[in-house]
């Protein structure tokens, strides 16, 4: 029996779930239905847009969703599988390790683990054969797989499968291998510290130093270690100035670089210091400028087989561009100082080589110190810049710099102090070892506060916000008492102390700054209560510790990283201007426009030595400009002249010079006064000692003559 079919009125098309457009089009199965479809429950034709959607008039859009009509891929399934089973034995491991924490293996379990994982990063260490430094090739590398160079004198207890000797080897190794450049690398160093003969200090300096002597050199030496080196600890003195003499001595087989000098940081050094010296020779910059472009003309001569001391001096170069308001450069020549230090493979830990006499102690701490102050340089770049950092404290396996206690009774011999019998202990290495740990937690509030897309007041964010200043508080508690600053003090510790305790605040503010809300704000949370507190309180310890800096050795001889703890000083208290200003606080908004001006001031006098501290001032002088209102004329000022330039003008005091002005017709001010209704006294009653003017109309005159 034949079934009858009706035909299709076309309404159909509107009530089954359109499936097919009402213009006639026709229904088809689709193998992926768009996300407006899937939500609706209805066939999809797999149009774009397709019929339903179209019908709606909603956007029809496609998600990469699984196709649920077709079966899942193999690959895929078993991805998931693996995923599973992953995820199973992390949940597993971490209820065994739960229940056997309190067992007495655990440790000696987590110690295996851990020399497992030092063993898997010294196999990527290959020792180069020309300069006998150590270079880092993953295992991903085909450069893993060169040849080793061939091994010199080695001690029965040694592990000499993929190792040489480095420049800091022992004698009774490096005593078997035969003479050459890299073996005298090995030797003359610890026979002697200060090879005898001339030293050829011009060797590889530029020609345009001819005028130069040994003792504008060896000054701007002691100005480069005594005031910039000393904040990161990034050269090593007396290895430098023992490889310095070694290196451009008379002796034919010395070596031309070791890891402690180069001629590229022999060049950056000087270009630092330049910026540190009076001397006139090097008041016009273009000495820095000659050093600085050698030091950048030696880096294709360094840069494919680098030592230690090409790391060094490409930092420095940088650290030279910045100075000199070349952020752009600065930051890509310190790039590559950060980059080479993987090269070098510096965030590897090196205790196995010298448990097994391959390295000596000396070279560990040298790895160790430069990698670290690598470190520090990309936190203060980072902030400088406003830009994430390149190096992770979870990229590297090196424990903390430990202090070194005879370094830190050495004396530091500033202008204050430079007789020996008075200078103060310089406590460099725990200074260095302190910042290295305050990195670590400036690393935190960059990553956490000011990542490109964070919500700043999400519960995870703020959870965060809350350990980051725990970290901060602990570390401050824990600072030793020959490193605290107390708010008393009167007598200027060593410059690098000072800074570590305003890096600290400076910190703070990082942390708090972005609660920092003006006033009347609509958000209000016990948070940014906290944020203005924490925030003004560390910008007035800035303040106050660099006001100590300027007595001793001077602000101008302040390192570079300085001018950025000054500007976040000065714009904290700029905001705390305009919200004093904005809630009508005249007593507090005068006290808060001296603080700008002080920071203003602060920043000018670190210009004399670098030319970004003053583009950082004038850069600040503009946003108080901008968003402060105009600040009233101090007492004592005296009122800006109208002389030509040559001619002579008598001083007189203001009080004279307003009453005069008063009595002048033509005069900006009797202008101003009679346009308020202010009446000229006669002579008869005129005093003579002043005459009384609305403080508003000598502020509007005084605002109009300085614009």
């Amino acid at each position: 029996m034949l079934r009858q079919t009706r035909p299709d009125t076309g309404s159909r098309k509107v009530v089954s779930h359109g499936t097919a457009e009402a213009t006639g089009r026709k229904g088809k199965n689709s193998s992926k239905a768009c996300s407006g479809c899937r939500r609706r429950k209805s066939k999809c034709d797999g149009g774009d847009p397709c019929s339903t959607c179209e019908l709606y008039c909603d956007t029809c859009t496609y998600t990469q969703e699984q196709d649920g009509r077709r079966p899942a891929a193999k690959a895929y399934v078993s991805a998931l599988e693996e995923r599973v089973r992953h995820l199973e034995g992390l949940l597993n491991a971490r209820q065994d390790s739960s229940e056997e924490s309190s067992a007495p293996h655990g440790a000696e379990s987590n110690r295996t683990d851990g020399e497992e994982g030092v063993d898997a990063g010294l196999g990527r260490l290959r020792l180069d054969e020309e300069t006998r430094e150590f270079l880092q090739y993953g295992p991903t590398s085909a450069f893993q797989h060169l040849p080793e160079p061939p091994h010199v004198g080695s001690p029965p207890h040694a592990d000499t499968r993929a190792f040489s000797y480095s420049p800091g080897a022992s004698d009774s190794v490096a005593a078997n291998s035969r003479p050459s450049p890299a073996s005298l690398l090995a030797t003359l160093p610890s026979q002697t510290s200060q090879p005898s003969g001339p030293v050829d200090w011009r060797r590889h300096l530029p020609p345009e130093l001819a005028e130069w002597d040994e003792e504008l050199h060896e000054d701007l030496l002691a100005r480069f270690f005594t005031y910039f080196n000393i904040w990161c600890l990034w050269v090593d003195e007396d290895s430098f100035r023992r490889d310095l003499a070694l290196c451009l001595s008379s002796n034919p087989l010395a070596p031309p670089r070791t890891s402690f000098y180069s001629p590229l940081l022999h060049n950056a050094i000087i270009a630092l210091a330049c910026a540190l010296s009076n001397d006139p020779r090097v008041s016009d910059r273009l000495a820095a400028r000659a050093c600085a472009a050698r030091a950048k003309a030696l880096l294709e001569d360094e840069g494919e087989r680098p030592q230690l001391s090409t790391q060094q001096g490409l930092l420095l170069v940088g650290s030279y561009h910045s100075g000199n308001s070349l952020q752009g450069l600065g930051y890509l020549y310190s790039g590559i100082g950060f980059r080479m230090s993987q090269t070098l493979g510096l965030g590897i830990d090196c205790s196995p080589l010298l448990e097994r006499g391959v390295i000596t102690a000396a070279m560990k701490q040298q790895r160790t110190r430069v990698m670290w102050t690598a470190y520090v340089q990309d936190k203060l770049w980072s902030s400088y810049v406003g830009r994430n950092p390149s190096i992770l404290r979870s990229t590297l396996e090196l424990a903390l710099p430990e202090i070194d206690p005879e370094l830190d009774q050495h004396p530091w011999l500033g202008p204050a102090n430079a007789n020996e019998k008075k200078a103060l202990p310089s406590f460099a290495s725990s200074t260095f070892h302190w910042l290295c740990r305050l990195a670590i937690i400036e690393e935190h509030v960059l990553v956490t506060v000011y990542a490109l897309r964070v919500n700043l007041y999400s519960a995870q964010t703020l959870n965060r916000i809350s350990e980051i200043a725990l970290d901060l508080e602990t570390w401050a508690s824990s600072l030793p008492i020959s490193l605290r600053i107390a708010p008393q003090t009167i007598k200027p510790p060593p410059p690098h102390i000072i800074l570590l305790n305003a890096l600290y605040q400076f910190v703070v503010i990082l942390l708090y700054r972005p609660y920092y809300i003006r006033h009347n704000a609509e958000m209000n949370s016990p948070l940014n209560d906290t944020a203005v507190k924490r925030c003004s309180s560390a910008a007035t310890r800035i303040v106050a510790l660099f006001e100590l800096y300027q007595r001793s050795p001077g602000l101008r001889y302040a390192p570079i990283s300085a001018t950025q703890m000054a500007f976040g000083a000065a714009t904290t208290h700029l905001l705390a201007l305009v919200n004093a200003e904005s809630a009508q606080q005249r007593k507090k908004a005068a006290e808060l426009r001296e603080s700008t001006h002080a920071c203003s001031h602060i920043l000018r006098e670190m210009g004399k030595g670098y030319t970004c501290a003053l583009q950082t001032a004038d850069i600040f002088d503009g946003l108080v400009e901008k968003w402060a209102n105009p600040s009233p004329p101090a007492d004592g000022d005296s009122p800006v002249s109208s002389a030509e330039p040559g001619e002579t003008v008598t001083a007189a005091a203001p009080v004279q010079l307003t009453a005069a002005e008063a009595l002048d017709p033509h005069s900006d001010l009797a202008k101003e006064l009679l346009r308020l209704g202010w009446k000229p006294p006669t002579a008869t009653s005129l005093p003579t000692a002043s005459v009384p003017v609305p403080p508003s109309a000598q502020a509007r005159v005084l605002n109009s003559a300085l614009r």
